[in-house]
């Protein structure tokens, strides 16, 4: 009996664990097929320079759209603080994919002061289900995440490019 207990409990735990693999590779299968894809892009660039601050900021952000809704969405920034003695770059990288509205996985990088980090956020309705990043702070960036996400979302369909005819 015990031994039943303990198998009923491993495959039990397996079950979860194999149920978030098998999302996570489809987001990622998704996730592929939207960066093959062809779809249109449209990039803007954005210089800020607060001498104030000895900062500046260079954001470059891109979206890519299907049907009047948003695929991906691209956020580098590429800045330079000038408050030290010698300047520090901080380069970032924020990708958002969207399936069916919804966000589906963000990709999240950055260089400062020669040292590079990477994480990756999965969701799925609405809810972040694995993070790669494993810190006292990834629930709270996940859901910050999410919440930009859909700022965004609502921003680009209040607006003229987001309007469906």
């Amino acid at each position: 009996m015990r031994k039943l207990l303990i198998l009923s409990l491993i495959f039990s735990s397996c079950a979860g664990i194999c149920q978030y693999t098998v999302k996570i590779r489809e987001i990622d299968s998704l996730v592929n097929l939207i960066n093959a894809s062809d779809l249109l892009t449209t990039t803007d660039t954005i210089i800020n320079e607060v001498p104030a601050f000895a900062v500046y900021a260079k954001t470059i952000a891109s979206i890519t759209v299907k049907d009047s809704d948003i695929v991906k969405y691209n956020n580098k920034v590429l800045g330079i603080d000038k408050s030290g003695p010698q300047p520090d770059t901080i380069n970032t990288l924020t990708i958002f994919y969207f399936h069916l509205g919804k966000l589906i996985k963000v990709e999240d990088s950055g260089i400062f002061k020669g040292k590079s980090a990477k994480a990756d956020w999965y969701y799925f309705n609405d809810q972040p289900v694995y993070y790669t990043l494993k810190n006292e702070r990834s629930e709270d960036r996940a859901q910050l995440l999410l919440v930009l996400a859909k700022k965004f979302q609502d921003q680009y369909h209040k607006s003229a490019f987001g309007k469906k005819e």
